[in-house]
């Protein structure tokens, strides 16, 4: 099997892969759809508002912890 048949069958189990998991009846679909449910209410919106806000602290530290560690560097 040459190179290029490799390439060309990854690809194919690629988006074959990919679009099982886009169709209306897929797992990310679903997600999707449980994601709405959720942020409908009240609790589900804060908790999603919540998670967010967190991850966004989280990654402002982690950044500013970078700065701080090359600055100590120099």
């Amino acid at each position: 099997m040459t190179l290029l048949k490799v390439a060309l069958l990854l690809e194919i189990n690629f988006w074959s892969f990919l679009i099982l998991l886009m169709q209306e009846e897929g797992p990310v679909m679903k997600i999707v759809h449980w994601l709405k449910m959720i942020m409908q209410k009240k609790s589900g919106y804060l908790a999603a508002l919540i998670l967010v806000w967190s991850a966004v602290g989280f990654l402002i530290g982690m950044v500013l912890g970078r700065i701080i560690w090359m600055l100590q560097l120099m």
